[in-house]
């Protein structure tokens, strides 16, 4: 019978082992990998000390911020009763935000198209002098509102049980074929109402001193409520019995109809020699012409330019200053 070596016994396997597994002979588990230790306690760090509170009540809400929003531009800084040498012109032809233009000269130049949309109002407020060209129009109408869409079905028809019905609907001049009169029926040939037209815009002129070489030729202003969309067409009952046939009117009963939008304002204010006969000559090119308005003939430009001034910093109007011309 062969013996095994000395060396090539388990149990020598064993003991070259014993440096990692600590004794095979005990069955003692492995060493743990280090991402297998719990997890140490942190060490508990000492709180400040908290100051008491004084008595007393805390504000219910913030501060309301008072400070001027930024103006996009640098203005023109000029004495006050100073002439303008030269002038800005409008930053700009389309203002669909309520916008504050304020500088010392501004120009509205000739054959300019303004167009304040969807109820913006639009404040230009010359400090010095403000000069308005040939045939300057602010477009500020609302939008019109749309058309409803159409009902159900064309036409519906609609069987008499007897001849003398038919004959009194359809012959001899009678008043043709009746729209149903049930519900059900009326509800799949009435057109939907159109939607409501958009406001117009305002406009707010206010100057030291108005120049007008062409004294406002061609000037005009259109601030009216857009106009209401119609109504969808509406289908007809068709009363039809062997040879004879006749149609309704449209069945639109009942259809829901639309508003024009809100007219906007016009406000407008100029100081100078001319400045009245002026003022009065743009409230004549206004459109519709009961919605003109003026402020206060008994506030000073600085108070007027004050009270516009506060309600863009209220309402969180754009400001912007005149631009150069290229």
């Amino acid at each position: 019978m062969k013996k095994t070596p000395w060396f090539e016994s388990p149990r020598y396997a064993c003991l070259s082992l014993l440096v990692t597994l600590f004794g095979c002979e005990t069955g003692a588990p492995a060493e743990y990998p280090p991402e297998h230790f719990p997890p140490k306690e942190p060490t508990p760090v000492a709180a400040p000390a908290v100051a008491p509170s004084p008595n007393g009540t805390r504000w219910a809400s913030a501060m309301p911020d008072n400070v001027v929003a930024e103006v996009e531009g640098t203005r023109l800084v000029l004495a006050a009763g100073e002439r303008c040498k030269k002038y800005r012109s409008l930053p700009g032809l389309q203002f669909a935000k309520d916008t504050l233009v304020k500088d010392a000269c501004i120009e509205l130049p000739d054959n300019a198209v303004i167009a304040v949309m969807d109820g913006a109002t639009l404040a230009i407020v010359a400090t010095n002098g403000l000069r308005i060209g040939r045939n300057v129009v602010f477009r500020a109408k609302g939008h019109s509102g749309n058309r409803g869409a159409r009902g159900r079905f064309a036409t519906v028809a609609y069987t008499p049980a007897t001849d003398r019905e038919i004959q009194a609907l359809c012959s001899n001049g009678a008043d043709a074929c009746a729209c149903p009169s049930d519900e059900a029926t009326l509800s799949v040939l009435r057109g939907q109402g159109g939607s409501n037209g958009s406001a117009g815009g305002s406009l707010r002129l206010l100057a030291a001193e108005l120049v007008s070489p062409s004294n406002l030729t061609g000037f005009r202003v259109d601030v009216s409520g857009g106009d209401a969309g119609p109504p969808g067409e509406s289908g007809v009952r068709e009363c039809t019995r062997g040879s004879v046939s006749c149609a309704s009117a449209a069945c639109a009963g009942d259809v829901p109809i639309a508003s024009a939008g809100a007219d906007g304002r016009v406000v407008v204010s100029f100081s100078g020699e001319k400045g009245e006969a002026f003022a009065d000559a743009v409230r004549a090119a206004v459109t519709p012409a009961n919605v003109s308005s003026e402020l206060a003939r008994a506030s000073t430009l600085v108070e007027q330019t004050a009270t516009i001034d506060a309600e863009a910093l209220q309402k969180g109007w754009q400001r912007r200053s005149g631009e150069d011309p290229y």
